[in-house]
């Protein structure tokens, strides 16, 4: 499916979800960037990686030119 929205919640300080706090952000594209082994080799970000300038290096990061 194609994404709509990012569903977040609010956190308390043992970083466990407060009930009730739900909110929705509306999006049609979003980036993972929290330090993990990586997205897979096929998907959104290698098929737009030529459209968006972004690099992918040896460790699998993801660099994006600036305008």
């Amino acid at each position: 499916g194609a994404l709509t929205g990012v569903k977040c919640c609010e956190v308390d300080e043992k970083r466990k979800p407060i009930v009730g706090t739900e909110f929705v952000i509306r999006a049609d594209l979003a980036f993972i960037a929290i330090g993990f082994a990586g997205p897979a080799a096929v998907g959104p970000v290698s098929e737009l990686a030529g459209q968006m300038k972004i690099a992918i290096d040896s460790r699998r990061s993801n660099n994006v030119e600036a305008n």
